[in-house]
């Protein structure tokens, strides 16, 4: 059995970043994903990145506008690694060929984003991550990194208490198949398709999540899930930031701003969950019921949105039947982005020598409790790299050992025992996960109260019971989309599980974690990180 230096499993910014860094770090490396990395949900990022590079901004704002938005739980030293190496991500890409949008003058154009103290986050008009995955492509394919794409994260290979590779299902085969390698990087996004609206891809089901959770590595910092205050109901659809930045208000359906009503000036601007939070408060009726909001456009002028909201004013004309800037676009909240997930170090790397993680499975407490609009790329670029470095660093002194195919039976055992459960009676993983999804939606939303979070604790646990239970109709076979939904959604039970742990641990509001039973920060108590780990069935906050 081959065995490969790096494995970087996940194909969106952070994997394919940390795959051309241990490239050219000088490892061999191998790129393996779910879907092909132009398929990866980085695709759908409309924002940008942060960089300190506009007239009158310094790396010390950033750091600030960071740290004041993480609310009192950023880890400085990682906020500022962050910051100060921004200049040298966005010259990269700009040299790689993405076309940031530029002002009269040539230079880069900037935009502020909710949060920020000034124009900071450089844009490719509202398309950012279409160009940037396609140049990080590009330089995969000019490296010659190989990609095995369509294959489904089954477990981690752990062998004398080190990471040796990665046991995956090989959709078009039906095979299960072992790839050998003397350090693995994880990259496989969130989990946030255990809620019901998201602005997640499909693909988004915590697969990397779940793996190093299951192999005793904690996920830290669960409870902060943000939400992104403009969605269209219903779709996970998201109206960019930027078209609040732009001059777009939140406003109800006479007409009234938001931030008059709610006594929040320049509520637009603010971090996202204040916006959320403020949102989700004025949507709620006195008697339990929901008023709409809407986002009035009206203001920005024509050739602003042809330059810089193109994209958006395409999607609001063809699922809307909407004029960006003549009519009110109906918007909700809805889940946008964990900031919890594996725990790791600066370097990426977790308690298991071997094991890394970066992006939208990891947490290293670089975002605290809420993460700065334009900061996300950004981080899967800086800690991307810096994972792609210290794996490339470790391969090359570790000594490899070859694995046995047990691990792969072990695997194909556990699938084939889904099929043995059968398909009788009503239930089915489809009606799991609709269930899974309301209960997130409904109880672990913006705003959060201990008796909600029991009842979707106790919801959880009965789903949990009811997956255990329900079967497939084959094993095997190519392209078997039931078999990948299953494996799926037991991740995704495991993921929501640790999520409502922590939130009903958490006695405290911060960032984007708010209980309306204990609507105040509390500094003595929990300024610090929660940590979750898996032991037998539980979720144990620790």
């Amino acid at each position: 059995m081959k065995n490969h230096d790096v494995i970087v499993i996940g194909g969106g910014f952070a994997g394919m970043n940390a795959a051309i860094t241990a490239k050219l770090n000088g490892s061999e490396v191998v790129l393996i994903t779910k879907q092909h990395p132009l398929r990866s949900h980085s695709s759908s990022s409309h924002s940008g990145v942060n960089v300190a590079l506009n007239d009158g901004d310094s790396v010390e704002q950033h750091i600030q506008d960071t740290v004041e938005s993480g609310d009192g739980l950023c880890d400085s030293d990682l906020v500022e690694k962050l910051c100060r190496e921004a200049q040298e991500e966005v010259v990269r890409l700009d040299r790689w060929g993405v076309p940031f949008s530029r002002n009269e003058s040539g230079l880069l154009d900037f935009v502020r984003f909710g949060g920020s103290s000034i124009a900071r986050t450089a844009f490719a008009g509202d398309a950012a991550g279409h160009f940037i995955l396609q140049v990080l492509y590009e330089q995969i394919m000019r490296l010659e990194i190989p990609v095995l794409q369509d294959c489904l994260v089954l477990s981690l290979v752990i062998s004398d208490d080190k990471c040796r590779g990665v046991c995956y299902y090989d959709i078009p085969t039906g095979k299960t198949v072992i790839e050998q390698g003397n350090a693995v990087i994880l990259a496989t996004g969130g989990a946030n398709q255990m809620f019901g609206t998201t602005s997640s891809a499909f693909s988004a089901t915590g697969d990397g999540m779940a793996a190093a959770y299951r192999q005793g590595v904690p996920l830290m910092d669960m409870e902060f899930v943000q939400f992104h205050p403009t969605s269209l109901p219903g779709t996970g659809l998201v109206i960019t930031e930027m078209a609040r930045s732009l001059g777009g208000r939140i406003v109800d359906k006479n007409n009234k701003a938001l931030s008059a009503k709610s006594g929040l000036k320049g509520l637009e601007l603010m971090n996202r969950n204040v916006c959320s939070q403020a949102m989700t408060q004025a949507m709620t009726t006195k008697d339990g019921g929901n008023t709409e909001l809407f986002l009035d456009c009206s203001g920005i002028k024509k050739d602003v949105i042809k330059r810089q909201l193109y994209e958006t004013a395409a999607m609001l004309k063809d699922l809307q039947g909407v004029k960006i800037a003549e009519g009110l676009i109906p918007i909700t909240p809805c889940a946008h982005r964990s900031l919890g997930g594996i725990k790791v170090s600066a370097n990426g790397a977790t308690q298991i020598p071997g094991l890394f993680a970066t992006g939208g499975c990891s947490c290293s407490g670089t975002h605290g409790a809420n993460q700065l609009g334009g900061n996300a790329l950004l981080d899967n670029l800086v800690y991307g790299r810096a994972t792609g470095i210290a794996s490339s660093d470790y391969a090359a002194s570790a000594v490899a050992k070859e694995v046995s195919d047990s691990f792969a039976e072990d695997q194909r055992k556990s699938l084939r025992n889904l099929v043995s459960r059968g398909t009788s009676g009503k239930d089915s993983q489809t009606a799991i996960r609709s269930d899974l999804q309301k209960v997130m939606n409904d109880k672990v939303g913006v705003i959060r109260h201990k008796d909600a979070l029991m009842e979707a604790q106790k919801t959880v646990e009965s789903l949990q019971d009811r997956y255990d239970k329900v079967g497939l109709q084959k094993y095997g076979g190519t392209f078997n989309t039931e078999l990948c939904s299953m494996v799926e959604l037991g991740n995704l039970l495991d993921i929501a599980g640790a999520t409502v742990a922590s939130a009903l641990a958490r006695t405290e509001s911060r960032g984007n974690h708010y209980r309306s039973d204990y609507p105040k920060r509390d500094d003595k108590q929990w300024k610090k990180h929660t940590l979750v780990y898996r032991e037998n069935s539980s979720h144990v906050v620790k």
